[in-house]
């Protein structure tokens, strides 16, 4: 699934607020893929990348999602742009099962 399908999937999700309030919208989604990047050997966490995406929904006075919904809305973009799935079996600092994505960077968490 491309990303603009997904992003197609999310507006009519928030015509018909089925999990979105009327306050998302799609254009939040554009500015958190921004803040990504391919980059062999890194690891994004699940964690920072929802933090990083909460932050600038604030930023920009928008409700914050949950994270389930989160998820379930990045994890195939990531799976389709940069052809890795969000992983449960990671090691990060000696914690092991640590969720999130090999090889894809997080460039920023600040305004663009």
């Amino acid at each position: 699934m491309k990303k603009e399908d997904i992003i197609t999937q999310w507006s009519s999700a928030v015509d018909s607020g089925s999990f979105l309030t009327a306050k998302h919208d799609p254009t939040g989604l554009a500015i958190g893929w921004s803040s990504l990047t391919a980059d062999s050997g890194q690891i994004l966490m699940l964690h920072d990348a929802y933090t990083a995406f909460c932050s600038l929904l604030k930023q920009r006075e928008l409700e914050p999602l949950k994270r389930s919904d989160f998820k379930a809305i990045v994890a195939p973009l990531i799976r389709s742009e940069y052809d890795v799935a969000l992983r449960n079996d990671l090691v990060v600092d000696g914690r092991q099962g640590v969720r999130g994505w090999k090889n894809v960077k997080l460039l920023q968490t600040g305004p663009n």
